[in-house]
C-alpha cells in the first residue's frame, strides 16, 4: 500500500480543462489575463469572475472560429493536492492522456495554470467517470500556493467543526 506524499481536501472550485497539445499556442486573451496582478485590498472574487469571463470569451472565439464547437468542460467538485486532483467529468479519456487544468483559488487570486497527466479513469455511472490526474513540470511556487490553500481550507473546515461542537454542547438538551 503506497502513502500519498500530499494532504488532499475535498472542495469547490471553477476549473477548466483542455487536451495539452505541445504545439497549441496560447489565446492572447489568456496571455493577457494571466499578466493581471492582483492588488493586496482587491477582492478574489474579481479575478474568479474574470477567469469565468475569460473562459467565455474563449468559447465566442472557438464558436466564431469553428475550432472545436460549443463544448467548454468544467468540475467543480473536486480532491485536491499538492501533487494534483480528481474530479468527475462526462468526458472520456485514458491513462496518459494530457491535460491543461486552469483554476482560480480563492485565496490565490491568480489564474493556475496545470500541466497534468490522467493516471486513473474510474467509471462512475452510466454518463461519468472519476478521473485522476497528477500534476506535470509544476513549479514549486505554484505547488506551495496549491499547498497553502489547502491548509487554509482545513483550518477553516476544523474551525467551524469545533464552533458547531460549542453550539451542541451550549445548547438546552432535548
Amino acid at each position: 500500500m503506497s502513502r500519498r506524499e500530499h494532504i488532499r481536501i475535498e472542495d469547490i472550485l471553477p476549473i477548466y480543462y483542455e487536451p495539452y497539445r505541445e504545439d497549441a499556442r496560447e489565446p492572447e486573451w489568456d496571455i493577457l489575463f494571466e499578466q493581471i496582478e492582483p492588488g493586496v485590498k482587491e477582492d478574489a472574487r474579481l479575478y474568479e469572475l474574470l477567469f469565468d469571463m475569460n473562459q467565455k470569451i474563449n468559447l465566442l472565439v472557438e464558436h466564431l472560429t469553428r475550432k472545436d464547437g460549443l463544448k467548454i468542460p468544467t468540475a467543480r467538485h473536486i480532491n485536491i493536492s499538492g501533487g494534483g486532483m480528481s474530479f468527475v467529468t462526462s468526458d472520456t479519456f485514458k491513462e496518459g492522456d494530457r491535460l491543461i487544468v486552469k483554476l482560480f483559488l480563492p485565496t490565490y487570486p491568480r489564474l493556475l495554470k496545470l500541466k497534468c497527466e490522467v493516471v486513473r479513469v474510474m467509471r462512475k455511472d452510466d454518463e461519468n467517470y472519476r478521473i485522476a490526474l497528477k500534476y506535470v513540470d509544476i513549479d514549486e511556487r505554484t505547488r506551495d500556493s496549491l499547498i497553502k490553500y489547502i491548509f487554509a481550507r482545513q483550518r477553516e473546515h476544523l474551525r467551524r467543526k469545533k464552533e458547531d461542537h460549542k453550539k451542541r454542547s451550549n445548547s438546552p438538551a432535548h
